[in-house]
C-alpha cells in the first residue's frame, strides 16, 4: 500500500482510507475483523465524523479498535464535525476536539 509522508513528521498514512460512515451497520466483532483485514493490507488512514450513524459508528469503531488490540501506532483516526450553524461552530469545534482526543472505548 502506498503511504504519503505526513508533514515534516516521521508519519507515514496509506493512500487509501477506510471510511467508516455506515459502520454502525456492523457489531463490534464483525468491525474488528474489518480492522484486522485493512491492516494485513497496510490502510492505517480511518476517516471519520461524528454524524456517521448519529454517533453510532464512532462507538462502534472505538470498540472494534479495542477487540482489535490496535494500539497508538496502528491507525490514523480523522474526524470531522457535522453540520453546524456558523453562529456557533467555534464552540462546536472546540468540543469537537476534546472529543476526539478521547474517542470512545480507545485510549487513542
Amino acid at each position: 500500500m502506498h503511504k504519503v509522508q505526513l508533514g515534516n513528521s516521521n508519519y507515514r498514512a496509506s493512500a487509501v482510507a477506510l471510511g467508516i460512515m455506515r459502520m454502525n451497520a456492523l457489531t463490534a466483532p464483525e468491525a474488528a475483523t474489518v480492522l484486522d483485514t485493512i491492516k494485513d493490507v497496510g490502510i492505517n488512514y480511518i476517516d471519520s465524523a461524528d454524524i456517521y450513524g448519529g454517533g453510532d459508528s464512532e462507538r462502534v469503531l472505538g470498540k472494534a479498535l479495542k477487540r482489535a488490540g490496535a494500539n497508538r501506532n496502528d491507525f490514523f483516526i480523522q474526524s470531522k464535525t457535522g453540520i453546524v450553524p456558523a453562529r456557533v461552530i467555534h464552540r462546536w469545534a472546540r468540543r469537537r476536539m476534546v472529543g476526539a482526543t478521547t474517542f470512545p472505548s480507545t485510549t487513542f
